[in-house]
């Protein structure tokens, strides 16, 4: 069994997707000795509202032998800031005589609060947290609950149940909840602002015919998905099948993802054979066209085929109520040229939304979210240089800048390879967990270096060139 006090704080931190479970069924009833009375329950929410009182607070702190805290994902306050370190700074007095704290909350909201209050950050290192595996292994209750992933020898127990003036648990984000999802999404204000207006539209017609108020039965939705690459589109097409699927307004929400190259063939036949089997494989989804406008060219081809893809949407863009969402999406000035070309086309896209390009504290907070979901931190030095490394990306962005595509290749094919570089060439690489997640200055630097086309390599038998990202 664990014994915390060996520890040199004895409260505990549980990150991951799977944090809730492994802190309550495990860790909490462990510490408490199977006795739920010696248990509370509550999240920083509560606190940081002010819903709970500070004087309750440290009564039950003092009644309690553990202490499990929902750790919410946001961006705290200058103020919220100073009461995380006032709550941390009453954790280590009571070291010795009071509870043991269990804070549990996802890999985000777990590094924000960490990020955010120096005395946190001082509590839980890398010594008392705890990382939860990305997902259980049976989502079954009455099967065991998996412990083989967790690094402490930890026995199964059932959930910790609540008393009256205790909070609940709360329940398990489900993968559906794809208005959340897009809530979390870094960014696209205007976007999240117009998809609200427009699913409160549909909601509205649905409701006035169920109602018998109109009689005449048209359930399109289609849309335009305007914007630059690496804006989130593809993203926000998964999460429309399943918003317009909880609406009643799609009868299964799938989305089939597809672009020119699959749809159009090399000889006559192909092109109408692929396009009917998309159009199948979407009913009752989202049918998703990326780079829509390549399927129109300007040119006099006489085998391009790529028109009889558009002529086979109309027929589905006209049917009053196909259980499909068509959604075509690609560059604004390109889009809007292929509309043209089709005066059939614009009528039957009443829905046009438009993805921004993300600024640099958007990429910013991307990077802090993808770095956080693999394990890895940045020191402070690293995460300023990253942060002028995107400021400079951005002030020099083009039409064909990749946003948080451009993110992810600079982070998996630059920091961390080059990192990987710096720790797997040493003479001597202990099994230490620190060294492993910790992106230093060098690694950023170096990865910059990289991407700007400054570092000089050689590749025999070719002659030296300047390269990007390399292999």
């Amino acid at each position: 069994a664990l014994d915390s006090h060996q520890l040199a704080v004895p409260h505990l931190l549980v990150s991951g997707n799977q944090a809730r479970k492994y802190a309550a069924r495990l860790l909490a009833l462990h510490f408490c000795e199977k006795q739920t009375a010696l248990c509370n329950h509550f999240s920083l929410q509560e606190l940081l509202e002010d819903s709970l009182q500070w004087k309750v607070l440290q009564e039950k702190m003092d009644t309690r032998k553990v202490v499990l805290v929902e750790v919410p994902y946001k961006e705290y306050t200058r103020q919220e800031s100073n009461l995380l370190d006032l709550l941390g700074n009453l954790m280590e007095q009571k070291v010795s005589s009071g509870p043991i704290f269990i804070f549990y909350g996802t890999m985000d909201s777990t590094y924000q609060l960490r990020r955010c209050s120096t005395a946190m950050s001082r509590i839980f290192t890398e010594e008392n947290t705890i990382y939860t595996p990305d997902k259980a292994e049976t989502d079954d209750p009455s099967e065991a609950f998996p412990v083989d992933d967790l690094p402490l020898p930890f026995d199964e127990e059932q959930p910790l149940p609540h008393t009256e003036e205790d909070s609940p648990l709360p329940e398990d984000n489900m993968p559906s909840d794809a208005e959340q999802a897009l809530q979390e999404m870094v960014g696209l204000t205007r976007l999240k602002e117009d998809l609200q207006e427009a699913r409160m539209m549909a909601a509205f017609m649905k409701r006035r015919m169920e109602l018998g108020l109109d009689t005449e039965l048209d359930n399109r939705h289609h849309m335009l998905f305007l914007g630059n690459p690496g804006t989130g589109k593809t993203t926000v097409a998964k999460l429309i099948g399943q918003l317009y699927h909880q609406m009643g307004l799609l009868s299964s929400g799938h989305t089939i993802e597809t672009c020119r190259t699959k749809l159009v063939g090399e000889y006559i036949g192909e092109t109408e054979k692929h396009i009917r089997q998309a159009i199948e494989e979407a009913r009752g989804g989202v049918l998703f066209i990326d780079e829509a406008y390549t399927l129109i060219t300007t040119k006099q081809e006489t085998k391009d085929f790529g028109k009889e893809v558009i002529h086979a949407l109309l027929t589905v863009l006209s049917e009053p109520n196909p259980d499909m969402i068509i959604i075509l999406a690609g560059y604004e000035d390109k889009m809007q040229q292929m509309l043209r070309t089709n005066p059939g086309l614009q009528e039957r896209f009443p829905l046009q939304f438009y993805f921004d390009d993300y600024n640099a504290d958007e990429l910013m907070e991307m990077a802090h979210r993808l770095l956080q979901k693999r394990n890895f931190q940045l020191t402070s030095e690293a995460d300023k240089e990253l942060y002028t490394l995107i400021v400079e990306a951005t002030a020099q962005r083009d039409e064909y800048f990749g946003n948080g595509r451009w993110l992810h290749n600079l982070i998996e094919q630059g920091i961390i390879k080059c990192m990987a570089q710096r720790i797997m060439s040493q003479p001597s690489i202990p099994d230490n967990t620190f060294l492993f997640r910790t992106i230093t200055q060098e690694d950023v630097v170096k990865a910059g270096n990289r991407l700007r086309g400054k570092q000089v390599v050689k590749l025999e038998p070719q002659p030296i060139r300047r390269i990007g990202f390399r292999a």
